[in-house]
């Protein structure tokens, strides 16, 4: 390549096999990609695959990524990634893909999860001021089949930096329920968080009922909890059940709750 006015250049990068890294290491690792542009403004463009992973707990069987990146005064870029077979620890994903754009004062991020306990989408934009990040989830769907299918009623907006964090009314929705949540934190003043609860099936309990069970019926609640500095909590929650119904195993018995 060359460095004067004017910067162009090519890259690559190979390695057959990580294990000559680290003994609990396996997999390839390529990529190749170009420089272009000026000293004050440079584009790169660059292409990664990674095949076989194996990283202690983590493993990825298929991974690739297209990187487009302009550094100047306002750096911008565009970052693709998907990934196949993906677990670390309990985490199992059967595929993966992010999409990424925008700059620092602007930018969006996409990213869509699909695994065998269930899938998730996610949108979100936001941009960095005074140190902290402001944003939007514009949406989140989660689908489960415990669960059903849940989606983002409205945009939420967000602010996260290193000293606070602030969550607006943040819903989900499926058919008639509803389950809500918003919150604040600072590093020296209380937090507070609210929730509540709208015709949720008492059967997403599934998991937590002894096999054999079955459970029918809603929960509508309200769950309102704060803490000081000094960590003391304050909590007040509100729940009504039913009307709905308990059956147990091998015809022992049903009970009705209102």
């Amino acid at each position: 390549g060359r460095w004067a006015d004017s910067v162009g250049g090519q890259f690559s990068l190979h390695v057959p096999d990580l294990a000559a890294l680290h003994p609990r290491w396996a997999g390839v690792v390529r990529g190749e990609g170009t420089l272009a542009g000026r000293r004050t403004a440079v584009r790169i463009d660059a292409d990664v695959a990674a095949d076989g992973v194996r990283m202690d707990s983590l493993s990825v069987a298929r991974a690739r990524g297209v990187i487009a990146v302009e550094i100047d005064s306002t750096p911008s870029g565009v970052v693709d990634l998907d990934f196949t077979a993906f677990s670390s620890g309990a985490v199992v994903i059967d595929s993966a893909s992010l999409h990424a754009e925008g700059t620092s004062p602007a930018h969006s991020v996409a990213v869509q999860l699909y695994g065998p306990r269930g899938d998730l989408t996610l949108d979100v934009a936001g941009r960095l001021l005074d140190r902290a990040w402001h944003g939007m989830i514009n949406r989140l769907d989660l689908a489960q089949a415990d669960i059903g299918d849940w989606s983002l009623a409205s945009p939420v907006s967000l602010t996260i930096s290193d000293s606070s964090a602030r969550v607006d009314s943040l819903c989900l929705a499926a058919d008639d329920s509803s389950v809500c949540g918003a919150g604040t934190w600072h590093r020296t003043e209380p937090w507070s968080a609210q929730a509540s609860l709208t015709a949720v099936p008492v059967a997403l309990l599934g998991p937590f009922v002894p096999e054999g069970v079955s459970v029918s019926g809603a929960i509508d609640g309200t769950l309102r909890a704060s803490a000081g500095v000094d960590g003391a909590l304050d909590a007040h929650l509100a729940e009504t059940v039913g009307p709905g119904e308990v059956s147990y195993p091998g015809g022992v018995g049903r009970r009705t709750f209102d």
